[in-house]
């Protein structure tokens, strides 16, 4: 009996035993972790595929935009540049015109007054018919020039023959200087006047010049006078305000 009982528990008819593994806790719930971190991964990298692909697709449509807007303001710059150099062109013609045409029309204003002189002496010659040898002033004129002035003025002589008015002419700047009324005789020492004071002509003779004054000196006239070789007093006298 006995050993009937001891082949029951230890025979080949025993029954079976199962061995379960033993876990802790804490490992348990560390496995748990990982397995959860591993699909949240797989998802977010599943997720990023699906919204990556529309993103990179939408900033290669940003690119080409943008270089299409580069192309475009290439191609306006170039149509920019192209009108100004066109409008430069225009100006420096237009410039041009206007130097020629400030040209002619001095040409034309000095031609001008030079006919004007020419009829002032005839006109002077005319008065002086019939009347006694003498020389007069005719078409005097002082202006700015420059950092000076610029005189003009036409002699005529009254006589028959062929009889030369010999002489010379002799102009004074009026002038105010240091706030008095001066007369200064020209051309002053530095003065840089031009004009020849001799005169040798028979029937007229032009006269120009040109002359500068003082810093510290203002021109309020400019008298002339012409003398005959040998004679003290003036033949002829006039005076002209700056026009």
């Amino acid at each position: 009996m006995l050993l009937r009982k001891f082949r029951r528990h230890f025979g080949i008819s025993s029954r079976k035993v199962a061995v379960q593994m033993h876990l802790a806790w804490y490992w348990r719930w560390a496995w748990i972790a990982a397995v959860i971190g591993m699909v949240s991964v797989a998802g977010w990298f599943a997720w990023s595929l699906t919204l990556g692909a529309p993103a990179a697709r939408g900033g290669g449509e940003t690119l080409a935009g943008l270089q299409e807007q580069v192309v475009a303001l290439e191609q306006e710059n170039t149509r920019l540049r192209a009108d100004l150099a066109a409008s430069e062109s225009a100006l420096k013609i237009d410039a041009g015109m206007r130097t020629d045409m400030t040209r002619q029309l001095k040409t034309l204003a000095e031609e001008a007054a030079s006919a004007r002189d020419e009829s002032a002496v005839l006109k002077a010659l005319l008065a002086q018919a019939g009347k006694a040898p003498g020389v007069s002033i005719s078409r005097f004129r002082v202006q700015r020039d420059g950092d000076g002035y610029r005189y003009r003025l036409t002699l005529v002589h009254n006589a028959t023959g062929d009889l030369e008015f010999q002489g010379q002419l002799r102009l004074v700047a009026n002038v105010i200087q240091d706030g008095k009324p001066v007369a200064l005789s020209l051309p002053i020492a530095g003065g840089g006047a031009t004009a020849s004071t001799a005169l040798s002509f028979k029937l007229f003779q032009p006269v120009e010049g040109t002359f500068r004054l003082p810093g510290n000196a203002l021109l309020r006239s400019l008298e002339v006078r012409v003398f005959e070789n040998g004679a003290a007093q003036p033949k002829a006298t006039q005076t002209a305000l700056v026009s």
